[in-house]
């Protein structure tokens, strides 16, 4: 499994893998707020009616990074995007920052708004963070779309090989996004977009990005995909291979589609695509 474009970022991909600016959209306001949990403010929005989608971002990112899609999908479902705790507009208070935290922070949203019956969007960070949020959603969540994301479920991030990294992270936070935010994209990437998502990690606390990466060293992605008990899709870029054939022996239904010509950011780089291509997800889920 790839843990996103933090494993691309930080060196530790063993297959090889943030305020917006005005630079692209970021969605519609109002913001709505909710308490989490364990009372830390989280932000998100609610829009168009029908089937409901939650939208969840990765590490470091924030909801903005939704827009294109949470837009055009708006029109035949119902759109739900959040920042998770620690990230966007949502707080930054919290006193220890965990994945499993990152999941309660979805189950909040989805209990506050009483959805029955929802599909969960996450890109990279996002795609483990739905798995344990539909454990805990039994009989609500009807399937996962994972968004370069799930790549390897036998993937583990070791303290020790992280270490270096966390220390280069800890010594110049800037300059080490600055340094690496590049590996996230192909070569030919709007230099727009990768800023906007340079400037979004930068905004995200050292802390919330340090525990986070600490977590996923405790994360066990074979059992987390075990025990998700709904159909699982990913949609992945080409750039990173997808070991689809291990994942479907270990979880309960599950299938990938590869992007090629995007990086990390499918959904930014290649807005148009990416929606056709969540949209035929979406639809096959909704059949079963």
């Amino acid at each position: 499994m790839k843990f996103g474009w933090m494993t691309a970022v930080v060196g530790l991909a063993l297959l090889g893998s943030a305020c917006a600016s005005s630079a692209l959209p970021v969605g519609p306001g109002p913001t709505r707020t909710i308490q989490s949990f364990d009372g830390l403010t989280l932000a998100y929005d609610d829009r168009g009616e029908g089937d409901s989608l939650l939208f969840i971002h990765g590490m470091c990112c924030e909801r903005g990074f939704w827009a294109e899609s949470a837009g055009e999908l708006a029109e035949d479902y119902r759109v739900i995007t959040m920042d998770l705790g620690g990230h966007g507009e949502s707080g930054r208070n919290r006193a220890a920052w965990k994945l499993s935290d990152m999941a309660s922070d979805v189950v909040a949203v989805v209990e506050h708004l009483e959805l029955s019956e929802l599909i969960l969007v996450g890109h990279s960070m996002g795609g483990p963070t739905a798995l344990l949020a539909a454990e805990q959603l039994p009989g609500r969540v009807h399937g996962v779309v994972a968004v370069d994301a799930l790549h390897d479920p036998a993937m583990k991030m070791d303290l020790v090989a992280m270490e270096p990294f966390l220390e280069l992270m800890a010594d110049d936070y800037e300059g080490f996004w600055h340094m690496n935010v590049g590996s996230a994209f192909l070569p030919d990437a709007d230099p727009a977009i990768i800023e906007r998502v340079l400037e979004v990690a930068n905004d995200t606390p050292f802390a919330v990005a340090n525990g986070l990466m600490l977590s996923f060293a405790e994360y066990d992605a074979t059992e987390t995909l075990r025990a998700c008990r709904v159909p699982v899709r990913c949609i992945n870029a080409s750039m990173s291979p997808t070991l689809t054939e291990a994942s479907q022996a270990i979880a309960t239904d599950f299938d990938a589609v590869l992007m090629e010509g995007v990086g990390h950011f499918p959904m930014l780089d290649a807005p148009e695509e990416f929606n056709r291509e969540l949209r035929r997800v979406l639809s096959e889920l909704s059949s079963l």
